[in-house]
This record gives C-alpha cells, sequence and structure tokens, in this order.
C-alpha cells in the first residue's frame, strides 16, 4: 500500500519559515486551511506579510495509494531525511503559491447579538419618527404624548445597550493586549528571521555557522595527534573575534551501506549468502528506522550586530576558519538557509538528546604535549 503525504513550507520576508508534514496533496489556499496545524500557525502570522507556500508530495511504498494518517506523518516527519537519502519516497508533485496575510478570514468580524439588537432598536425608533411627522390630523395629534414616551422608552433602552456595548468592548480590547504581551515561540528562541547563510535574533545580532565533518582519529599515531591538535591550536589562535562550538547528536545515515548490501545480493547466486544478506538488510533497516544509532555533528557558530557589511565580515571570517582546518585535512562547510533551519531543529529535538558520563568534580583541565612553540 503506498502512502501520499505533503511537505508544506510556509516562508515570509518578515518570518521564520515554518515545515509541515500533511495527509494528501493539497491543491489551494482553502485545502491547507483544512489542516488544523497550519490554520493555527496561519491565525497567528503577522498581517501585511506575503507567504509563499510550497508544496512537495511524496508516495511511499507500492500499491494502492492511500492518505497518509497521523501516525504515518509522525513516522515521516521523524525519518524523512533518511527516507528521502534512500530514494525511498516518490516525490509526484512540486508546486508554489503565494498569497497575502491579510486575505485570511478566521470569522472574527461577525456581529454580536447585542449589536444586532441595538440595529433593530434605531429602526424601530426611525419608524416612529416616521409615522410621527406623517400624520397631520388631530387623532395623530392626540398620540403624541404616547409617541414621546416610547421614544423615551426606545433611547433610554438603546443607551443602556450602548454602555454595555462599549464595556464589552473595552473588556476586549484589554484582553487583546494582555494576549499580546504573551510571549511567542520566536521570541522565546530569540530568533528573528533566518535568510541565505545567516540567522538573525531579536537583540540585533547576525549569526553564522560553519560545519566541521568528523575524523577518525583512532588511525592516527599519538605524535600526528600532537602534529594536528598543535596546527590547530596555532591556527584558531589568530582568530581574534568570539566563537562557539556546538557539538549535536542526529541519527546516523546507513542509506549507503544499505544500497552497497542491496547490490552485492542482486548479484550474487548463493543461496546462503543470499539469506545473509537479507537478514543484514532486515537489521540494518531497523536501525536506521528505531533512530537509536546517532552520530556527533560539530559546528563553530560567530557573530556580531548587524551593521552594512556585516554579513561579508562573517562570511570571510568563516572562510579563514574553513581553511585553518582544512590545512590540517578537516573538510568544513558553511551552513546554508535549510541547513540552519534544521540546525535549529536537531538542537531544539529532544528525540536526538545524547547523554553522556562527565564527570562533576572540580578539576583544572590540561592540555598534555600541545602548547604553542
Amino acid at each position: 500500500m503506498s502512502k501520499m503525504f505533503s511537505v508544506v513550507t510556509l516562508d515570509a520576508s518578515h518570518s521564520l519559515m515554518t515545515e509541515h508534514f500533511v495527509p494528501g496533496s493539497p491543491d489551494g489556499l482553502d485545502e491547507l486551511l483544512d489542516c488544523d496545524e497550519i490554520s493555527e500557525v496561519l491565525a497567528e502570522w503577522p498581517l501585511g506579510d506575503t507567504i509563499e507556500a510550497k508544496i512537495q508530495t511524496y508516495l511511499y511504498g507500492d500499491g494502492e495509494t492511500v492518505r497518509a494518517d497521523e501516525e504515518d506523518l509522525a513516522f515521516f516527519r521523524e525519518h524523512f531525511d533518511e527516507l528521502d537519502a534512500s530514494d525511498a519516497l516518490d516525490c509526484i508533485s512540486d508546486h508554489s503559491f503565494s498569497f497575502e496575510s491579510d486575505e485570511l478570514d478566521f470569522g472574527y468580524g461577525e456581529e454580536s447579538e447585542d449589536e444586532e439588537d441595538l440595529e433593530l432598536y434605531d429602526t424601530a425608533l426611525l419608524k416612529s419618527r416616521a409615522y410621527f411627522y406623517g400624520k397631520e390630523s388631530e387623532v395623530d395629534k392626540l398620540l403624541l404624548p404616547i409617541i414621546m414616551i416610547c421614544v423615551c422608552a426606545l433611547l433610554g433602552g438603546g443607551t443602556l445597550i450602548f454602555l454595555k456595548l462599549s464595556a464589552k468592548h473595552k473588556k476586549s480590547k484589554n484582553k487583546a493586549k494582555e494576549e499580546l504581551a504573551q510571549i511567542t515561540a520566536n521570541e522565546f528562541v530569540n530568533v528573528k528571521d533566518i535568510r541565505g547563510n545567516f540567522l538573525y535574533t531579536r537583540d540585533n545580532l547576525a549569526l553564522a555557522y560553519l560545519k566541521i565533518y568528523p575524523i577518525s582519529t583512532e588511525l592516527f599515531s599519538k605524535n600526528e595527534k600532537r602534529l594536528i591538535a598543535k596546527q590547530l591550536t596555532v591556527s584558531l589562535s589568530s582568530a581574534q573575534y568570539p566563537f562557539q562550538l556546538l557539538a549535536v547528536s542526529r541519527p546516523v545515515d546507513i542509506s549507503p551501506l544499505l544500497s552497497e548490501l542491496s547490490a552485492t545480493l542482486t548479484s550474487s547466486s548463493d543461496v546462503k549468502q543470499k539469506e545473509l544478506l537479507k537478514q543484514e538488510i532486515v537489521e540494518m533497516g531497523a536501525f536506521a528506522l528505531s533512530g537509536e544509532v546517532v552520530e556527533r555533528q560539530f559546528y563553530i557558530k560567530i557573530w556580531d550586530r548587524v551593521s552594512d557589511g556585516v554579513e561579508r565580515d562573517l562570511l570571510q571570517k568563516l572562510k579563514l576558519l574553513g581553511g585553518y582546518f582544512s590545512d590540517s585535512g578537516i573538510q568544513t562547510e558553511i551552513l546554508e538557509q535549510q541547513d540552519i533551519v534544521r540546525l535549529c531543529n536537531l538542537v531544539n529535538n529532544p528525540a536526538y538528546v545524547h547523554l553522556e558520563d562527565s564527570g562533576i568534580n572540580a578539576a583544572i583541565p590540561i592540555l598534555e604535549s600541545v602548547g604553542v612553540a
């Protein structure tokens, strides 16, 4: 059975990009609003933004096509990168469209029952005045006191309703101010926008990230390890600006291993070897789907105050840092917009928390035989 789902990306120039997994293949704004998650996000979206919705529809599996349910969406959301890298997903549609946030209507403009009553009172008052001024007979003149009493009653009732509506309107305004005073998710994580190679914070900072690919030091001798450490120490000591090293965990991508095992299984003619390869593929697939096997990823973060030319200066600093690591045989990469979004999700996703045993006793750290000559 083939599962159909879509990845919807909402982005605007003055807001943080969001990514959502929805069942089926939504075709327009009305179908997107049918999704509770997207409807809640758009309801809190700032007015005046031009929102671009990018919809990518995928099929997973073979056989009859059905819409993915909530359990399937949770699975795709957690393992999307692994499935996409192993070519298990078939992208059948990729399109986008834009709309204004001011065009969204969530039904907040309905009139209250009290306002309808006030309109009825005003209509009755106008009819009474028309009746009073349209009659000129003596009998109508005798009805003048009765009409005046009715008019006074209507005016009094209208005044009471007006006062009631004023109090309710004032209360709703105070409630709206209290809701605006509550902190939003963007304010909590201090992210204003992510564009290009940079993350902008609400305290007027621009951040850039450099990914450091790990190396296996088990194959190096002690002298080689000391040489690499010494060379990195000398190079990084010339960086006269603050930077921060981040170490986060994510599931290991074993799709190349699965591909190699599948190719070996196809070319093998030994029955016993094929049976062993099938068991190994099943075990590796279970590891990939469980997410229990994680790998450490390392990043360097630099930042500076937002000003003219700050982006150019940060990129130049990242290139210099990347050169320092390249001289020691370590590959690096400057993160793009989508990579920064995934890093933010990786840091704040509790499913990828890496537990480490570390001593809590006070001690003085000592670097042995790595001093600068």
